[in-house]
């Protein structure tokens, strides 16, 4: 009696193994070639917006990181810059500081990848679409926030709306988080809301 057992839970435990290397082999990537993507993908945003502020295009704008050393214009590289469109210019006047408080809306998204076709949407301080109406801002210190974020609001005025493109030297670098893989490119949207300095007591 053993024996039949012991010949019948074989094939059921060769069967088991050839199924567990199948689902291994049918498993889809979905970050591939994750590191060369992100690096392209920032590439023809910056060239696309170099040769359209040479054009004298006013909606596209390059910042230099805020934490970047202040050196040479031509020691730098071109992921030592963010790459902004202005969607929509605001009417308040002047800019945060490194140091300030800002209010704002944002949505951020990953480079297309093999499930998220649009790229995946890692974080957003609204759900859905936005609606300056309903949708609360974030609250934080510009310091705070990762540096092609941070420089980004020091050249925004309130009620700007602009796209960034960071690139992973300005965002996470070779670290992952729990949902932005090593190397990635990040594209923000973003509105800006209110700001305010420290007071001084």
């Amino acid at each position: 009696m053993m024996k039949r057992i012991l010949l019948f839970f074989y094939p059921l435990l060769l069967l088991g193994f050839m199924a567990s290397c199948q689902e291994s082999d049918d498993k889809v990537e979905e970050y591939p070639n994750w590191q060369y993507t992100n690096e392209q993908a920032f590439l023809k945003v910056y060239n696309e917006a170099k040769a359209s502020i040479a054009a004298g295009e006013r909606d596209w704008k390059l910042y230099k990181g805020c934490l970047r050393p202040d050196v040479s214009e031509k020691e730098f590289l071109p992921t030592d810059y963010v790459v902004v469109r202005v969607l929509e210019e605001g009417t308040g006047s002047g800019c945060p500081l490194y140091t300030d408080t800002v209010e704002v809306h944002y949505s951020g998204r990953l480079q297309p990848s093999t499930r998220y076709a649009q790229g995946l949407i890692f974080d957003s301080s609204f759900y859905g679409k936005y609606d300056p109406v309903v949708s609360t801002p974030y609250q934080g210190r510009v310091g705070s926030f990762i540096e092609g974020f941070s420089t980004v609001l020091q050249h925004m005025d309130v009620g700007d709306h602009v796209i960034a493109y960071i690139p992973y030297q300005l965002a996470y670098g070779s670290s992952a988080t729990s949902n932005i893989p090593a190397y990635s490119m990040l594209t923000f949207e973003m509105w800006l809301a209110d700001y305010w300095s420290k007071k001084e007591y």
